[in-house]
């Protein structure tokens, strides 16, 4: 197994039922919280806190598909990706249409793009609203740049936190489900050389990491050590180390981390050898 082959990556597997069936739950929920969206943009009384709602949106609308997509098992990013541009152009479409509505005092219920474009046209032309005075209306470049970044903010939001998430998480083929147990052990000392730690874990050897000896006293810098394995079978294991320095703060001890390595395959044996060596962190997930 090469070097690179042992770091976890997504197989790109899923159901094409369940992709179709996020895409379909996925519009429903994303109609449902765009259109609360444009009302709530519509109604709050003060312009600028658009991008506050707007951003407690993106959380809502991402958090819920990436549920979702979890739930299903979906392992294929790029096809999230897609399913998650088509979902926020669901509620970033419903929001306009709530938001238009609510503009004309439901007079006209604007449900089409035709509509919905020939009316922003006529908003660019005479203006929005007044961010500053009321004699000075939001129109032309300025009002389209707006609307821009608040449908950007809107995506960014939705892959960051629906999609991007996705690398964190470890999926066991065999057992056809996600691994969501860790045996965080008690901190080890700071590694002095974390390039040649990281080749020799790369290539199966584990001396260097075996020989770590427990965190001395309090010492600032020390190395934590996890691992997530399934417990389904001894096949997924995935070994994940950080640098950490603590410092104390004003308050509070503040904290630094610095990935090492992630998520890289390591045998059962390893596993078992570490649990008969180290002690567990306080608190930590025993198994």
């Amino acid at each position: 197994m090469g070097a690179l082959a042992r770091y976890y990556r997504h197989s790109g597997k899923f159901r094409v039922g369940d992709a179709a069936f996020l895409l379909g739950l996925g519009a429903i929920y994303s109609l449902f919280v765009g259109a609360l969206y444009g009302l709530l943009v519509y109604y709050m009384p003060f312009i600028k806190l658009t991008f506050v709602i707007t951003g407690a949106a993106g959380f809502v609308l991402a958090m819920g598909f990436g549920i979702l997509g979890h739930v299903l098992k979906i392992r294929n990013i790029p096809l999230l990706g897609a399913l998650a541009i088509a979902c926020w152009f669901f509620a970033w479409y419903a929001s306009w249409v709530t938001w238009s509505m609510a503009a004309t005092a439901y007079a006209e219920w604007m449900v089409t793009p035709a509509a919905i474009m020939a009316y922003g046209a006529q908003l660019v032309e005479e203006g929005a609203w007044s961010l500053w005075r009321d004699d000075f209306p939001v129109r032309g470049y300025l009002l389209l740049g707006f609307w821009g970044a608040e449908g950007a903010l809107l995506l960014v939001i939705m892959l960051y936190l629906g999609v991007a998430n996705f690398s964190e998480f470890i999926f066991c083929e065999r057992c056809n489900t996600w691994l969501e147990k860790d045996l965080t052990f008690a901190p080890r000392e700071a590694v002095t050389d974390t390039a040649a730690l990281i080749r020799g874990l790369e290539v199966g050897d584990y001396d260097r990491l075996l020989a770590l000896a427990p965190r001395p006293g309090r010492a600032r810098d020390f190395t934590q050590v996890v691992l997530r394995y399934c417990t389904g079978c001894d096949q997924s294991c995935y070994l994940s180390i950080k640098d950490v320095t603590e410092k104390p703060g004003k308050r509070e001890v503040e904290r630094k981390e610095r990935s090492v390595v992630e998520g890289l395959w390591v045998p059962p044996e390893l596993m078992a050898t570490l649990q008969s060596r180290w002690p567990l962190q306080e608190g930590g997930d025993g198994g």
